[in-house]
């Protein structure tokens, strides 16, 4: 059976591996991936870049081999299209042009941005060189070009689905030859015939524990083929597995799949490791704990379809007696909560996957004899994209169940879990493992408020200059965020200045909210004044009732201290009522609203417009006429986008025109 076909079922299951590209071949690829895990947009940026890449490529500025550059897409335009055979790039681009003396080999980093990444290079006549979305973990990008041409070339960063965010650009070069990988006396050639899935009938190559495969993986770019080598892995007991891939002149992906009934029917079967991380001339490794018995499948293959490759590898199995699971690695055997709070620290590579997905699962069991508040949270340190599930007491039936509360990692708040027994199990998204921090923490019972946790009830600030503290993960989650929030009242006897700020406290990712007398309408709010700590400077707030909001961002919480001072009175010098005067608004910039005064010498018909850069007037704030004296107008923009608006006041023979600033 010749082996030279499309493939047709592994690459449907691939999300976006196109990681060395040389020349593009656009049509390398006709599948669907799988829809792709959507991440939290990075809209926190610290405005402090190395070199910030240009909208243009008629603006791009020159990088050579190095870096790393570092900018944000986020406020750029979606300007060049996706070469990647893969959709959803709709997302603002930035452009660096790299010029290069003579043909080589180099890759473009972009593995420590902060959001989901896709990166292109383009030729001087703006043709698609190759193209990479999801090569490093974290669905950023990695892409590496072999015999780059001379000349000058455009490195297009962008995003997936919209997705914006602050980058890292590392630029280098990569050795001229690969390392030949020899094959030891002991080895097994791969057979010509080993297509598995990709075969029809499937045909497999059996190999054993301890056995050392000799192959060659190819790729002919111009008929969109490539060879896939699919072996059949049998264990009689439960085994820990690790299988090591040697290779040479190609780049290489390695999955662990586990068939449906431990039969060799293509119809159903799961992906329950992916190695990929190794580049150009760069070999894999997947490392399980304790498989249980039954049939393995082990494919192996280049990993793209872009360019003609031939190369060697040797792939050897090694495996090893398993232990029986123990403590925490099933329902009948979990780790037993006997306090609250409660804190634990593990790694589920030690683990074993039990089914809910392809990743290992960690088992814990508490039970509480009353309705209680519960924060069970991963957030603190835990270094893998999380997945936690909250089971009832069958260790069966889902409860509750969070994927990305804070970043890539997993939280559950319940305001009132009823009493009963449940199950905490810990596993990965998609396959990934690692070290975690369980938090289990409980609150107040159901129905009993405490001071502080809502606009009812909430801490009263008498006097200026006001400090408190509070630790927020006391207190429940009441709507605005996914995180627990702490309210504080307070009354503006004068027109002044007002400062509310948490930087000089302990930290934690906060975000600062200001809310009108209704408790409910934001007025302002503050996420990075200083680092991931959040201060609002208010200028001339009005008299009258507001609300203070402390909580964190993306489901942060912990200690906090809150300080809160008023300024000097506002006074408004060298103008008399009766002058004609548009006044500079306030607070500005703001969200959603802020408060527009103008001053009239004598009654007259007078407008007020609000207009943006783009299309014009977006608001009519007033029309008619109006007494001679001070006017105020509070502009509402819940229904705009961020960005720079202008307001504009006409009366009589008098007019002028201020700028404002919209941030969301």
């Amino acid at each position: 059976m010749d082996k030279r076909i499309i493939l047709s079922i592994i690459t449907s299951l691939l999300v976006a591996h196109v990681a060395v590209a040389t020349p593009l071949a656009g049509q390398a690829d006709d599948y669907t991936p799988l829809a792709k895990k959507r991440i939290p947009i990075s809209s926190k940026g610290s405005g402090s870049y190395t070199l910030q890449g240009a909208d243009l490529i008629d603006d791009a500025p020159d990088v050579t081999v190095g870096g790393p550059y570092t900018g944000t897409t986020a406020g750029y335009n979606h300007d060049y299209d996706e070469a990647c055979p893969y959709t959803n790039s709709n997302s603002p681009d930035i452009v660096y042009r790299f010029t290069t003396a003579e043909s080589g080999n180099y890759f473009f980093d972009l593995c420590d941005s902060g959001y989901d990444t896709k990166i292109y290079l383009y030729d001087d006549n703006v043709e698609a060189e190759g193209c990479n979305d999801d090569a490093c973990p974290g669905y950023r990008s990695y892409l590496e070009i072999l015999d780059l041409e001379e000349g000058i070339h455009y490195i297009v960063i962008d995003g997936y689905g919209g997705d914006a965010g602050e980058y890292s650009l590392t630029i280098g070069q990569l050795d001229d030859h690969c390392v030949a990988v020899e094959c030891p006396d002991d080895g097994i050639d791969e057979l010509e015939d080993n297509g598995g899935c990709n075969s029809d009938p499937p045909v497999f190559q059996d190999v054993c524990c301890g056995d050392v495969v000799c192959g060659n993986a190819w790729v002919e770019s111009d008929d969109e083929i490539r060879d896939t080598d699919w072996y059949r892995l049998e264990l009689t007991e439960a085994q820990d597995l690790e299988l090591t891939l040697e290779v040479d002149e190609f780049n290489a992906v390695m999955f662990l799949i586990v068939p449906e009934d431990d039969d060799d029917e293509c119809e159903d079967f799961e992906i329950i490791c992916v190695a990929d991380e190794g580049g150009y001339c760069e070999g894999e490794t997947i490392t399980t704990a304790i498989l249980e018995a039954g049939v393995y499948w082990i494919f192996v293959a280049a990993n793209t379809f872009c360019e003609d490759w031939d190369g060697n590898y040797v792939l050897t199995v090694d495996c090893e007696g398993g232990e029986p699971p123990g403590e925490g690695d099933n329902c009948e055997d979990p780790f037993i909560v006997d306090d609250f709070p409660y804190f634990d620290d593990g790694n589920t590579e030690d683990f074993m996957d039990d089914g809910f997905n392809p990743s290992p699962d960690v088992y814990y069991l508490f039970t509480t004899t009353e309705d209680l508040q519960f924060t069970i949270s991963l957030c603190a340190n835990s270094a893998y994209d999380t997945y936690l599930r909250l089971l009832e007491d069958d260790c069966q039936t889902v409860y509750a169940e969070n994927d990305d509360a804070c970043g890539l990692v997993s939280e559950i708040v319940d305001p009132c879990l009823p009493a009963g027994t449940y199950y905490v199990l810990i596993e990965g998204y998609s396959g990934n493992d690692g070290y975690y921090t369980l938090d289990i923490i409980t609150g107040n019972p159901c129905g009993e408020s405490i001071e502080g946790d809502n606009c009812e009830e909430p801490f009263e600030i008498y006097d200026f200059p006001y400090q408190d503290t509070q630790n927020s993960a006391d207190f429940t989650n009441d709507g605005f965020n996914s995180s627990p929030d702490v309210y504080y009242h307070f009354t503006m006897p004068v027109e002044a200045d007002l400062t509310a700020t948490l930087c000089d406290g302990p930290y934690f990712d906060t975000y600062l909210r200001l809310l009108a007398e209704d408790c409910v309408t934001e007025l302002f709010s503050n996420d990075d004044y200083c680092g991931g700590l959040s201060q609002m400077d208010l200028e001339c707030l009005l008299p009258g009732e507001y609300y203070i909001l402390v909580e964190g961002y993306s489901a942060h919480c912990g200690e906090y201290q809150l300080d809160v001072s008023m300024g000097q009175e506002c006074l408004v010098t060298g103008v008399e009522p009766t002058e004609w005067v548009l006044r500079s608004n306030y607070p500005n910039p703001f969200n959603p609203t802020t408060t527009i005064e103008f001053s009239l010498a004598e009654p007259v018909d007078a407008s007020l417009k609000v207009y943006n850069v783009a299309d014009g007037l977006v608001a009519t704030l007033i029309d008619g006429t109006f007494p001679a004296g001070e006017q105020s107008v509070i502009f509402d923009a819940s229904n705009l986008t961020s960005g720079v608006y202008f307001y504009s006041l006409r009366a009589g023979n008098f007019s002028d025109t201020k700028k404002m600033i919209l941030v969301k």
